[in-house]
């Protein structure tokens, strides 16, 4: 999503220096509209879905899912868990009031430590070079930045637009359409080419008997 507009990009700038391996699981998980796994999961157990391969029972972090549903995470109850990875990514969310309708749920970074006045962790943001603390945050432990890669930037500046179509005035628009018959015998006698039209059609009536001719009811 760039500039509140969904860009026609299927590669998008974050993604480009990241090594990611596709599973059988997250592919139907794409292919299915990004559906909650426990419901396919559902599905694929009591056969209502055709076809499914066999799926993992956790779900691979989505990144699609992240930027466009994460929410706030409750405030857990034992605080024991914690990041066993050092400079892993992850997804930090937006709250709402820094973020409009149409902006990303969330915000991928590389996790660098804990905050030192409270319970959150420090994110690294490299796109815009900066760090947050943020308590709402999904690690993906096992995929690293890859800084040794060069970012290539793919920018829809490059792609050749199809011409747009020439407009013409309604002047020339509505020469066309202002051609009119006439509303009355008086109006079609004037004209010379309706006079002629008409004499024919009299003439092929009389050829092929179409009328005979009788008096008129004396009641008429």
């Amino acid at each position: 999503m760039k500039g509140k507009s969904f860009a026609l990009n299927l590669l998008e700038d974050e993604h480009v220096a990241v090594s990611q391996q596709d599973s059988t699981t997250m592919l139907w998980h794409r292919r299915l509209g990004h559906f909650h796994h426990d419901v396919v999961l559902y599905m694929k157990k009591n056969e209502i879905a055709e076809r499914l391969s066999d799926l993992e029972k956790d779900l691979p972090i989505c990144a699609t899912c992240q930027y466009g549903k994460q929410t706030k995470l409750p405030f857990p109850k034992k605080t024991s868990w914690r990041v066993t990875q050092k400079l892993c990514l992850c997804f930090s969310f937006v709250p709402k009031v820094k973020s409009d309708k149409l902006d990303k749920q969330s915000k991928m970074g590389i996790f660098v430590g804990y905050s030192d006045t409270s319970k959150a962790y420090r994110i690294y943001l490299p796109q815009i070079n900066k760090i947050v603390v943020s308590r709402d945050v999904k690690f993906l432990e096992t995929e690293k930045w890859s800084w040794d890669e060069k970012m290539q930037q793919y920018n829809d500046e490059n792609v050749d637009e199809l011409p747009i179509r020439g407009t013409r005035k309604l002047s020339d628009i509505y020469c066309n359409v202002a051609v009119l018959e006439p509303t009355g015998f008086e109006k079609a006698i004037e004209n010379e080419k309706w006079r002629a039209t008409m004499q024919d059609e009299l003439n092929m009536i009389e050829k092929n008997n179409t009328w005979e001719l009788v008096d008129k009811p004396s009641h008429k």
